[in-house]
């Protein structure tokens, strides 16, 4: 049997009640990632908007989430060994997310549209040079990173929401113009930012050698 027959098996063994919980939790994290009904709602406009999705977004990244990890052919192979549903289910949404924003951007021409940065998480801490040849591995380490990152930043909600957007692929004077703060302290969420990536880095390094 092989590793995604297991996953699909496992799936399959899990009662209503698991089910109902981890989709809750889901739920509750994309919620919070997209800020939905505070005042950095990302869904409002842009890339998460229902406008663009042509859906409810928070439905829709939940239910593409479950689709992907029940497809019994090209969706997502559950690590059970590692993960549990939910934070296999979380880790679906993230990169989902971000792909969003990636095609948004790839597709948005418009002058007054925010101007963006192209540096993602795995350039950040220079994740890429840990292996060169496997791009799975690259990703899932990068994903592994952008998790503690986002995780270790949840004592301090600006710097959450600096992370959120910045990962996502904004600029500095975007994220300011967003939050309505001023230049110097956006500078200071962005160094606090990279002095916590760096520090998680050497982290994941240390225990991936």
């Amino acid at each position: 049997m092989t590793p995604k027959e297991q996953g699909l098996r496992k799936l399959q063994e899990l009662s209503h009640g698991e089910v109902k919980s981890a989709v809750r939790s889901l739920t509750n994290h994309v919620r919070k990632k997209l800020g939905v009904g505070t005042h950095f709602d990302m869904t409002l406009s842009g890339a998460h908007s229902a406008k663009n999705l042509d859906a409810d977004p928070v439905d829709f990244y939940v239910s593409d989430a479950i689709s992907r990890l029940y497809e019994p052919e090209d969706g997502w192979e559950w690590k059970f060994d590692k993960y549990s549903l939910t934070e296999q289910l979380i880790r679906i949404s993230d990169s989902v997310i971000s792909k969003k924003v990636a095609e948004y951007k790839a597709k948005s021409k418009r002058d007054d549209h925010p101007v963006f940065d192209h540096r993602d998480i795995s350039e950040i801490p220079e994740i890429s040079d840990i292996q060169d040849d496997d791009s799975t591995e690259i990703e899932e380490l990068s994903t592994k990173l952008h998790g503690i990152v986002m995780e270790g930043c949840k004592d301090d909600f600006h710097l959450e929401y600096y992370a959120m957007r910045f990962f996502d692929g904004f600029d500095k004077k975007s994220i300011a113009d967003e939050m309505g703060l001023p230049k110097d302290k956006i500078e200071v969420l962005h160094r606090k930012l990279f002095r916590r990536a760096e520090g998680y880095k050497q982290t994941l390094l240390s225990e991936n050698n």
